[in-house]
């Protein structure tokens, strides 16, 4: 038994490694019975974007990209830059997909840092990744939406085990000013991904003025800590025992900062 002021991070394991067109939902269920653990209502469903993606078929070959102009340009712009930094270089093939999958190029260092085009978030490399896919050339790119992702598995989830839970489509981010990256919410579903306390007293009695929480991404960062970086192979966490609303028409969208509000851009 949770008590109230406590919250359980539970790791699914044995998920086996997912291709295109597999069912998450199903996935998820058998492997939640092989660990004889049962879903109950309100737990909350953390799943990694990589397994995502490659179930949605969000998988490129760079052998098959051929560099644009610009990606060269860009290469030669970040080389130096990489070297001095001590990691490695891009190739151009690896920019040019970053390129295709970016609305807007904001910087060019020893990363990319860029708008994607499908959701609008701020972060390195538009999220293409090397990392935890089969092929030593091959590159995952975020889900085109995640939100339907999620809303999709949400409602697989209830059809399966009939129980009301949220789930949240996982990601990992640097930061501006710190190192090391950290778990970001990409899509939701059946929870705000803020949690706004304007309004609400503190211990003292004063009036909250600016106190908007942004709980989802909470949720992902303690899920991080048990999903792991690298071959942990724990792709879905579950967090038992946090109280939230339910909301049937959530969506990533209203954790992105306007951009005439965002200081970091300018």
């Amino acid at each position: 038994m949770i008590s109230k002021n406590q919250i359980e991070i539970i790791g699914v394991q044995d998920i086996p490694f997912i291709k295109e067109g597999d069912n998450i939902s199903k996935i998820i269920i058998e492997s939640l019975k092989k660990n004889n653990i049962s879903l109950k209502d309100k737990d909350v469903i953390i799943i990694s974007q990589s397994i995502i993606s490659k179930s949605n078929g969000r998988i490129r070959n760079l052998n098959v990209i051929v560099p644009s102009k610009k990606a060269i340009e860009i290469y030669k712009q970040m080389k130096p830059k990489a070297e001095r930094a001590g990691i490695p270089i891009k190739p151009p093939e690896l920019i040019q997909a970053i390129l295709e999958e970016s609305k807007e190029i904001l910087k060019v260092e020893h990363v990319i840092i860029v708008e994607t085009k499908h959701q609008g978030f701020i972060c390195a490399n538009a999220g293409v990744d090397k990392s935890n896919v089969e092929g030593i050339n091959n590159v995952t790119l975020l889900p085109e939406n995640p939100d339907e992702d999620a809303r999709r598995i949400r409602k697989e989830f209830k059809e399966l085990s009939n129980k009301e839970v949220a789930v949240i489509v996982s990601d990992s981010f640097g930061r501006p000013f710190r190192v090391g990256t950290v778990g970001v919410a990409i899509g939701i579903a059946g929870m705000k991904p803020i949690l706004d306390k304007r309004g609400c007293m503190d211990l003292y009695g004063y009036k909250l003025q600016t106190t908007i929480i942004g709980q989802a991404d909470n949720l992902v960062s303690a899920a991080q800590l048990v999903m792991g970086e690298s071959n942990e192979g724990i792709p879905v966490v579950i967090i038992r025992g946090y109280d939230y609303n339910i909301e049937e028409h959530a969506s990533i969208t209203s954790i992105l900062r306007e951009d005439k509000f965002d200081i970091f851009r300018s």
